[in-house]
């Protein structure tokens, strides 16, 4: 699992993971190609940024393969 962002909303949803025991890793939006190296993704997306910028995160994650609500999801 992984968690897209580095902001409150993803240090919360870390501390959440921790305690239940879930390993995940921090992935950070400067160097968001490196989400395309996870095998079998479980992303957080830990953004909500404008419409037009969500847009643009829709169509790159389904770019390289990655379903909303299987590989991906808005927290």
């Amino acid at each position: 699992m992984a968690i897209w962002g580095k902001n409150p909303k993803s240090k919360l949803i870390s501390k959440l993971l921790k305690r239940k025991g879930i390993a995940f890793e921090i992935q950070d939006l400067e160097d968001y190609e490196s989400i395309e190296k996870l095998e079998n993704p479980q992303l957080l997306v830990a953004v909500y940024p404008p419409e037009k910028e969500r847009i643009e995160i829709q169509k790159y994650l389904m770019l390289i393969g990655m379903k909303e609500g299987t590989d991906w999801w808005w927290v």
